[in-house]
């Protein structure tokens, strides 16, 4: 089994590592974490214009294709960085639930404006008391009055 990264995985962890390098000194950081959210910084729009947020999904619903190995290099990157940019909680997460289960239509209204850097989402799924504990619930529950339908 070859572990080795190929070309264009060399080429993707040598460019993030001089995109972080460039744009996210300690610096840099402070700033972004001081500014009040304003829509998507530059550096999320620059992930955007490099691919980097099509990356993890697959050529289906518009992604780039990429797999495991490319998804990690991207974290570690951004890690080693402290890059202050959710991209995991707001792009991989609720992006790849929305990849899976969403029809064309919310794919057209969430995903593709997502993939594009047009906006970031969240996915809520625990609570403040759940401690990791993917069974836990404290949802108040009430009687129905009418059917509730979720609008995407």
């Amino acid at each position: 089994m070859d572990f080795a990264l190929t070309d264009e995985q060399r080429m993707l962890e040598e460019t993030l590592t001089r995109l972080v390098a460039d744009q996210v000194s300690p610096e840099q950081r402070r700033a972004m974490l001081a500014a009040a959210p304003n829509g998507a910084s530059a550096l999320w729009r620059t992930f955007a214009e490099l691919g980097l947020l099509h990356m993890p999904f697959s050529e289906d619903v518009g992604g780039l294709g990429g797999d495991g190995t490319d998804l990690m290099i991207i974290m570690q990157a951004l890690g080693r960085g402290l890059v202050p940019e959710p991209y995991l909680a707001g792009l991989v997460l609720p992006g790849q639930l929305l990849a899976v289960t969403a029809n064309s239509e919310q794919q057209t209204r969430w995903l593709a404006p997502l993939l594009e850097g047009e906006h970031q989402l969240a996915l809520a799924w625990q609570e403040v008391g759940a401690r990791y504990d993917a069974l836990y619930g404290s949802y108040p529950s009430y009687p129905a009055r009418r059917p509730m339908a979720v609008k995407w």
